[in-house]
């Protein structure tokens, strides 16, 4: 397990690694460090180091992220997310419980309200009459 970071806001130059990295790794990090020399090194108005973890997952992927083009041999197909279907299957699965509380708890729960609404109003009228 490796894992390479570059760090701009430390420093144009900053690089974290740890683990152990490919092989490919020197040749990419000196070449990305000799392109930033060149622009001007740590006063640069460019960052070159920034690619070095993106190339490094290139490489062991086969694609980036802000790359338009697919990896050769790209075995994956797009999902498209269908927002009906799945909403159809959440009410599927919590309809049961919809009618659970509404045929019994809610009822239920009407009853009691009942029940103390009512002893209150009959003890507010047992106090008027007295």
């Amino acid at each position: 397990m490796w894992s390479v970071e570059h760090r701009g806001e430390e420093g144009a130059l900053n690089i974290v690694r740890t683990g152990k990295v490919p092989k490919s790794y020197a040749a990419i990090e000196a070449d990305l460090i000799d392109a930033q020399k060149a622009e001007g090194g740590e006063s640069a108005n460019v960052d070159h180091v920034f690619d070095l973890p993106l190339v490094l997952a290139k490489q062991t992927v086969g694609f980036r992220h802000d790359e338009d083009s697919e990896p050769p041999g790209a075995a994956y197909e797009i999902l498209e997310f269908n927002y009906r279907h799945r909403l159809g299957l959440t009410i599927r699965k919590v309809l049961p419980w919809l009618y659970f509380l509404g045929i019994l708890v809610l009822p239920g729960v009407a009853m009691i309200a009942a029940v103390g609404f009512g002893r209150r109003l009959i003890l507010w009228i047992l106090k008027l009459l007295k």
